[in-house]
């Protein structure tokens, strides 16, 4: 899918996918950005957002049972 993007196209990626994605102008982080600023100060959003959506849910799972841990262990 990566190889679908155009070239001269800006991007949001999760972190995994960053790597592969490094020779592009513009490329943020995602889910923290879709919209960056050029270099005249102007806002736009990303052309394209890639994400591996299963990263995502292994971290955010983890991210629950963390809580709930400090939590519990705050009690």
């Amino acid at each position: 899918m990566i190889n679908t993007i155009p070239s001269g196209s800006s991007v949001a990626a999760t972190t995994g996918l960053i790597p592969h994605l490094a020779n592009r102008e513009v490329l943020i982080r995602f889910p923290y950005n879709i919209h960056y600023q050029d270099q005249s100060g102007q806002q736009f959003p990303v052309d394209w957002v890639v994400a591996n959506l299963q990263n995502q849910i292994m971290f955010q799972t983890f991210i629950k049972s963390a809580k709930v841990w400090r939590e519990t262990s705050d009690s």
